[in-house]
């Protein structure tokens, strides 16, 4: 397990750096898009990976899960065309306020990563 959180914290510090340089340099035509995808899969998997370990849940985690993961149902919904008009309209509106909430949920993922690492630190 720790080895797993280590492992766990350095991978998504170094997947959250590197999408965001390269967010900064295609912010211009929209590719910096496929960088939400690139984070947020990465930290999807992570989190019910950790979901099913047997660790402290802090309320940084539990915020991050119920944030995110409606994000990733709305996209389900919407890749498997499972919608009718007034659903669609509100799985947008979600959508285009999740483009705004999800870098600081993505930071604060990262930072929950490290302090379930710190612990196992001192004992590497």
């Amino acid at each position: 397990m720790k080895t797993f959180l280590k492992y766990d914290y350095f991978i998504q510090l170094i997947i959250l750096i590197v999408c965001i340089v390269g967010a900064v340099m295609h912010y211009k035509d929209w590719k910096f898009i496929e960088f939400y995808y690139g984070v947020g899969g990465a930290q999807l998997i992570s989190y019910l990976i950790r979901l099913f370990f047997k660790l402290k849940q802090t309320s940084e985690f539990r915020v991050y899960g119920l944030t995110i993961m409606p994000v990733w149902i709305c996209l389900l919904l919407v890749d498997q065309k499972i919608y009718n008009e007034f659903t669609m309209a509100l799985i947008g509106i979600f959508l285009l306020l999740s483009l705004l909430y999800t870098p600081i949920m993505a930071i604060l993922y990262v930072y929950d990563c490290y302090n379930s690492y710190e612990p196992y630190k001192l004992r590497l």
